[in-house]
């Protein structure tokens, strides 16, 4: 992942907050709690460093005290503060958040190539999760997809239960990214749906990974054009389309 200074932290956390309507938390009996402003900068971060959940959330603000007192903590809230705060506040609070993150971030560093993975996050006691599989196994829980740029942030990002697929997710979330020369993925994104997505709607080059299973019947046979190249340092995967930037005078697409 690209380094971040906390100069540029800073100036994302400022950017974010002056974009969000944030009212301000009644306050109540007891012991008073971290900030509104404090929270949202902690789930910006945890967007930034790729955190799986509110847990590793915790542990890294522990292990990284100068990023924690950026968030504005004297002291780290336990994963369970984090957690009461993301059910409080509501997807559609979080799914504006990663949004405004995402503009702030093509602002700050122009993405060229997208990468969409997904990232399960087991929450089996919880009632709204699903059972989902993952390359280690079965889960109960939730995926967090996300589209990152080459630079390892990510651009924008989507919750759901834990069975929801990859595949149907990647236009909604390379829908408020930038001008892209290819987008990356793995085999749960290869369909021919995907595929004219990216280059009709995106103009980019799609390398995606094969899956075999869909062209047993010889069904839209994906190859990238041969005379193309990429300023950038992508991992060809077995089986997959070359990685390259098409040729300025090229109309060819994946046949």
């Amino acid at each position: 992942m690209a380094s971040v200074s906390e100069e540029m932290l800073e100036a994302i956390f400022k950017e974010i907050l002056g974009k969000l309507s944030l009212q301000p938390r009644r306050r109540g009996r007891g012991r008073p709690g971290a900030s509104m402003d404090c929270m949202v900068k902690a789930f910006v971060l945890m967007l930034l460093r790729g955190l799986s959940g509110e847990r590793g959330l915790e542990r890294y603000l522990r292990d990284h005290p100068r990023e924690a007192s950026l968030c504005g903590f004297a002291s780290v809230p336990w994963h369970s503060t984090f957690s009461r705060f993301r059910r409080r506040m509501g997807e559609a609070f979080f799914k504006e958040l990663f949004k405004k993150a995402g503009e702030v971030l093509e602002k700050e560093l122009p993405c060229g190539v997208a990468v969409l993975d997904s990232t399960p996050i087991p929450k089996p006691k919880d009632p709204e999760a699903e059972k989902g599989f993952y390359s280690r196994g079965a889960f109960k829980g939730f995926k967090v997809h996300a589209a990152s740029c080459e630079h390892g942030l990510p651009r924008s990002v989507e919750v759901t239960a834990g069975n929801r697929h990859d595949s149907p997710l990647m236009p909604r979330l390379l829908r408020d990214v930038g001008c892209l020369e290819a987008v990356v993925a793995d085999s749960g994104c290869d369909s021919e749906e995907n595929h004219r997505h990216i280059v009709e709607g995106h103009e980019a080059l799609p390398i995606i990974a094969r899956n075999r299973r869909s062209e047993k019947d010889g069904r839209f046979k994906k190859e990238a054009p041969s005379e193309t190249t990429l300023p950038y340092a992508l991992t060809q995967r077995p089986g997959g389309g070359s990685t390259g930037r098409r040729a300025p005078s090229s109309n060819s697409s994946p046949s």
